[in-house]
């Protein structure tokens, strides 16, 4: 049995959805892994496992508890920085950008960073850029290297970005949150 299966039988009699267990882990893991494990796809690009996942679904259908359990898991394995709360893009890739040491490790100076909120509609300050950039970097085959920010007041360069993100969000909230355009997108697999 894999270790995402044990995950979601553990929680089974909770009364969130399977699926949100699953696709919980599923984010945990690629988070911790980062950019070390990837698929080549013919020497052509490099195919990374950072996904981004949103539940949307009814308020009270208890997005909550598994998107708090993979934050808890990611915060336990202490490889990656983990953005919660409220913020802005240009404050989330500021973050991303600053280089960090832990004692008896190497400095970490690539750009890996977990975007995890319960409510994602609260946490990512409104920004008609916002959706645009997290989708650029969600591209991280596209991103190997740097990618740079050039804004009026501030700069940032993030070193191969690799950024994955896991969100609860209703439909009255996700109204407001997704640009009519990208609502279109996102919701026509829904």
């Amino acid at each position: 049995m894999s270790w995402i299966q044990e995950l979601v039988n553990q929680h089974s009699e909770l009364e969130s959805p399977r699926n949100f267990w699953f696709w919980a882990g599923l984010t945990a893991i690629s988070a911790v892994v980062k950019d070390n494990v990837w698929i080549d796809r013919a020497g052509i690009y490099n195919l990374y496992p950072n996904i981004y996942v949103i539940f949307h679904a009814d308020s009270g259908m208890k997005k909550g508890p598994p998107i708090n359990l993979a934050k808890e898991l990611v915060k336990r394995v202490d490889v990656t920085r983990i953005i919660s709360g409220r913020s802005s893009i240009q404050g989330i890739c500021k973050v991303l950008s600053t280089g960090f040491t832990k004692p008896g490790a190497a400095p970490v100076l690539k750009s890996f960073g977990f975007i995890v909120s319960s409510e994602l509609s609260a946490s990512l300050v409104s920004d008609p850029a916002a959706l645009t950039i997290l989708t650029d970097l969600f591209d991280r085959q596209y991103n190997d290297g740097e990618y740079t920010s050039l804004l009026k007041m501030e700069t940032f360069q993030l070193k191969d970005p690799t950024v994955t993100l896991l969100g609860g969000i209703n439909d009255a909230h996700a109204e407001t949150f997704f640009e009519k355009t990208s609502q279109r997108e996102i919701f026509q697999y829904a």
